[in-house]
């Protein structure tokens, strides 16, 4: 059994339409779906095993011989990424890439902008997006695979962020991204804001203070510790753990096992 909305991309899947593509597993030239500019365009979709449904021809319906090419797809080996009405779209009908509006958030995305992400995997830091609370925001556009997606820049420190005197030079190498590593007034964070390293450490972590080496061994290791002078938020008593990166890159604290 799966699940699949009954809303996609601005379009309403009826019973009698949801019926047909559900046994036939795919449905051609569907009209009715809407580009986040507000345009109506005509796709193909089909239905995953898992109950997902996906768009062939890329967003805003496919491409046509008349549509500029911008550079070749990064996703598949023969086709090439096209500049459509509503979209930026491989013209391979067989690829996977799921195209990208050329209007996300309320923004446009120029053919400039554009094209690092399809040729670099990562866009400039592009600012005046518009979130559906309408609220601006920035962010990078990176290329996951066959999708883009939004990459958000680290959060700046908090006002009352206890800052620290700066050495300059690098800390330690990302391991994931080899992204140099450099110290702020109050971070351990990438030299390189248009790199993918989301290291993004804070240099006083529960009221104790973690020394570049103490950072240095984080990043280069994943873990570091045990320390037992954290201080908690909530009870202000002391606790100890060690401190590990994620998956995601973030912080995490491992405990030890009670006995």
């Amino acid at each position: 059994p799966f699940v699949f909305w009954k809303d996609t991309s601005g379009r309403w899947f009826d019973r009698s339409t949801a019926s047909l593509l559900i046994a036939n597993g795919s449905l051609d030239d569907l009209h009715g779906f809407f580009s986040q500019a507000g345009e109506g365009y005509e796709t193909s979709v089909v239905l995953s095993k898992d109950g997902k449904v996906t768009t062939k021809g890329g967003a805003g319906g496919g491409t046509s011989e008349d549509d500029e090419v911008l550079c070749p797809c990064p996703v598949c080996d023969h086709g090439s990424i096209r500049i459509t009405k509503s979209a930026y779209n491989c013209d391979n009908p067989e690829c996977t890439f799921r195209g990208m509006q050329n209007v996300m958030c309320k923004r446009m995305i120029t053919p400039d902008e554009a094209k690092p992400i399809f040729t670099e995997g990562k866009s400039i830091l592009l600012e005046e997006f518009t979130s559906k609370r309408n609220k601006p925001f920035n962010a990078f556009l990176v290329l996951e695979k066959n999708r883009v997606k939004y990459d958000f820049p680290p959060r700046a420190a908090a006002a009352d962020a206890k800052r620290f005197p700066v050495v300059p030079g690098v800390v330690a190498i990302c391991p994931q991204t080899k992204a140099n590593i450099i110290e702020t007034e109050t971070h351990y964070t990438t030299e390189d804001s248009s790199t993918s390293c989301k290291i993004h450490i804070e240099r006083c972590i529960s009221k104790r203070d973690i020394t570049r080496e103490e950072a240095k061994t984080l990043i280069e290791t994943g873990s570091v510790g045990p320390f037992d002078d954290f201080i908690s938020k909530k009870t202000n008593n002391p606790f100890a753990a060690s401190l590990y990166l994620k998956k995601n890159q973030a912080i995490g604290y491992k405990f030890a096992k009670r006995s």
